[in-house]
C-alpha cells in the first residue's frame, strides 16, 4: 500500500541509477536557449508590485493555452463591475493549434502588458500549455524596471518561476480570468 506497482517491482538499483551513462561535454550539443541554465550568483533583490487599487487597469493575456471568447467577456465585464478597467491582449482569443496564438504573440502579449504603464494587474486567462515555449522571448530587463502583479497558476506556474528568477518580482500562483 503506498507504493506504485511499476516501481516496486523494479530492483532498487534500476530506480536509483540511470541506465545510460551522461553524454560527456565534448557529446552534448550546446543546449537551446530555453534550456541554458539561469546564472548562478546572488538572488536578484525581491521587487513587490504596487497594490492593485479600484480604477486601476487590468490587462488579461493568454501566455499559453486560449479562452473562449465568452469567458474572456464574462471576466472583462465581471472586472469592470468590481471598478477595474480591462484591457484584453489581441492574442487571448486567438487560436494557433493548442496555444493562444504563436510564440511570439504570446510573448510581446507579456510584455506588452508589462510595459503598458496603464496595467498595474496582469491576470492569465487560462493555463494548458506553452508558457515555457515563450521564456526566452519575455523581456525581463523590462519588468524589472515597470514592475506588475502577474496571477496564474498551472502552466503559467513556468512563467511565474523565470520572472521571480530573474527579476526578483514577487508572482502569484491564484485564480485564473478563464
Amino acid at each position: 500500500a503506498g507504493t506504485f506497482p511499476a516501481l516496486a517491482a523494479m530492483p532498487a538499483r534500476a530506480v536509483l541509477e540511470p541506465s545510460a551513462p551522461e553524454p560527456s561535454a565534448a557529446e552534448s550539443p550546446a543546449p537551446a536557449a530555453a534550456e541554458r541554465p539561469l546564472k548562478t550568483g546572488p538572488a536578484p533583490s525581491r521587487i513587490l508590485a504596487p497594490a492593485l487599487r479600484t480604477g486601476d487597469c487590468i490587462a488579461l493575456s493568454a501566455p499559453a493555452s486560449p479562452a473562449n471568447p465568452g469567458e474572456i467577456a464574462d471576466a472583462a465585464s465581471n472586472l469592470r463591475k468590481l471598478g477595474y478597467r480591462v484591457k484584453v491582449s489581441p492574442a487571448a482569443a486567438e487560436r494557433f493549434g493548442y496555444l493562444a496564438g504563436s510564440d511570439e504573440a504570446r510573448a510581446e502579449s507579456v510584455n506588452r502588458a508589462f510595459a503598458d504603464p496603464e496595467v498595474k494587474l496582469i491576470l492569465c486567462v487560462r493555463g494548458g500549455y506553452g508558457s515555457p515555449r515563450i521564456l526566452p522571448r519575455i523581456d525581463y530587463d523590462l519588468i524589472r524596471r515597470s514592475p506588475k502583479a502577474i496571477v496564474g497558476y498551472s502552466d503559467i506556474t513556468a512563467l511565474l518561476v523565470a520572472i521571480h528568477q530573474r527579476t526578483g518580482l514577487v508572482t502569484f500562483h491564484g485564480p485564473m480570468a478563464g
